[in-house]
């Protein structure tokens, strides 16, 4: 008798699982429908940015402010260019992190995406309303052969 009811009650559970490819290929329906208004909105909520994303995004909008939170010795050996320093492990991080202008979009990174994670996270808390974290930080921009300018 238990078997029955395993059995008759498996369509109804497995109409509740939706597979993620047919999920993912729902959303991706969805955003080819969707007006220009729609796409808009999702590209200012993405929170993560690949090396050659930021490049686009930096000649699309120059007044982007780039932060690069590791340390004053890794940054010795090359930053993003117009990047701005801020120790992500320094005793003023917060101080320094907070006296920014909370309405301007910012591009955080580190040397993988560790601590720009954690700072990504805090400046959310803090109420920055606009701030994207580098995938794959410094790493991945040496990676793919970007430039670097000396702080």
């Amino acid at each position: 008798m238990r078997k029955l009811h395993l059995i008759m009650l498996m369509p109804l559970l497995f109409s509740f699982c939706e597979p993620k490819q047919q999920k993912e290929e729902s959303v991706e329906a969805t955003s080819a429908e969707a007006n220009s208004e729609t796409v808009k909105v999702v590209e200012q909520q993405k929170t993560l940015i690949t090396p050659q994303e930021l490049v686009a995004l930096k000649k699309a909008e120059p007044e982007i402010q780039i932060v690069d939170v590791r340390t004053p010795n890794e940054t010795a050996q090359g930053i993003i260019e117009g990047a701005i320093n801020i120790d992500y492990n320094g005793s003023d991080f917060a101080e320094k992190m907070q006296g920014l202008d909370k309405s301007k979009k910012y591009v955080i990174y580190c040397a993988a995406g560790s601590r720009s994670g954690r700072a990504f996270k805090l400046m959310q808390k803090w109420g920055f309303e606009n701030v994207i974290d580098l995938q794959g930080g410094m790493n991945a921009w040496r990676g793919a052969n970007l430039p670097v300018v000396n702080p």
